[in-house]
């Protein structure tokens, strides 16, 4: 087997595994479908992430972006005002853009961001929760991506 068909296809993996996950992350991340979104399929779009070439997000990349979920969590555990979640999620989806924009990160992973905050943000009864499960999401994606990348 050579070397190229070791990989994961984008094809295959990462655009199948985008499809699908982004379709859960649209049904919510209340606690009644959270375990869903914990499935095979974070973790294939993980070790997509980890290993697709010369797209590949790095483990510093990825942290970069986790760092900044933690530091909107810190920001507004506590508190209700849901508009400046929204805000901050929103200059998350924009962060991502731009890495997007650089070469950075593909655009499967702007996809899932996207989708990410369209849901926390789309009229909820708990924004609250949904972005606490979102959050916990995300540790699992690094912690997948951790496993799966190359120091």
């Amino acid at each position: 087997m050579n070397r190229q068909s070791q990989r994961p296809n984008i094809q295959t993996t990462g655009g199948r595994s985008v499809d699908s996950l982004t379709n859960k992350i649209n049904s919510g991340f209340t606690s009644s479908n959270f375990s869903d979104l914990l499935g095979e399929e974070v973790e294939n779009f993980a070790k997509w992430l980890a290993t697709n070439g010369k797209k590949k997000v790095t483990r510093a990349q990825l942290r970069r972006f986790f760092q900044d979920v933690r530091a909107i969590q810190t920001r507004v555990k506590g508190s209700k005002n849901t508009e400046e979640m929204f805000a901050l999620l929103k200059m998350l989806k924009a962060k991502t853009h731009y890495a997007e924009g650089q070469g950075k990160i593909p655009k499967e992973f702007t996809q899932v961001i996207d989708s990410s905050v369209a849901t926390i943000c789309r009229n909820s009864n708990n924004p609250e929760e949904e972005f606490a499960n979102f959050a916990r999401f995300f540790e699992a994606l690094v912690g997948y991506h951790y496993g799966f990348a190359k120091s």
